[in-house]
């Protein structure tokens, strides 16, 4: 999902999570039956991924993390330097 997510994010802009899984979802052709794939432990196997994809590039500082009014509201971007 490493791959994928930068894809979507490469466009510079700024996004919310929700919208960027679909967005990732939508730039692999993931039908719905493979976006509703649930983990033993009840999150979507997709949120998952990208998920570990975003913790990933986090660790290699090439995301900022923005957040609006509320921490529940994080925004994602690629942070160009």
């Amino acid at each position: 999902m490493l791959t994928p997510a930068l894809r979507v994010l490469s466009d510079r802009g700024v996004w919310r999570r929700r919208d960027l899984e679909a967005a990732v979802c939508d730039h692999l052709g993931l039908t719905d039956a493979q976006r509703a794939e649930v983990l033993s432990s009840g999150q979507l196997r997709t949120q998952n991924w990208i998920g570990w994809a975003l913790s990933g590039l986090v660790r290699a500082d090439r995301r900022s993390a923005r957040t609006g009014a509320s921490n529940r509201h994080g925004k994602m971007k690629i942070a160009h330097r």
